[in-house]
């Protein structure tokens, strides 16, 4: 089962990804649309290590260097992100790109 962060205003990103993994997820992906990077990465510092109490697959939506800066497990790219190939180059073969 794979669990993708959205905003709401009554769980945080970090307690959303908590009640997965406490239900069972082994896959989140942070998801934070619109957001700058500068905020998303000390959410993401949380949410990954969180993951990795769990045994938990770790994807970052969208920002490639910061999946590679932070050593998450892959990222997920939308059709009107970087292509494919560009961040297989960025990455290397050990991400998962999605």
């Amino acid at each position: 089962m794979q669990f993708i962060t959205h905003y709401t205003e009554r769980y945080s990103y970090l307690d959303a990804a908590r009640m997965a993994l406490e239900g069972g997820c082994r896959w989140v992906q942070l998801r934070m649309k619109d957001t700058p990077v500068e905020t998303i990465e000390p959410v993401a510092l949380e949410v990954q290590a969180l993951c990795r109490q769990y045994g938990a697959t770790f994807i970052i939506d969208d920002h490639v260097e910061l999946a590679r800066k932070l050593h998450a497990d892959g990222v997920h790219l939308g059709k009107k992100d970087m292509p494919i190939a560009d961040a297989r180059r960025i990455l290397g073969a050990e991400y998962i790109i999605g």
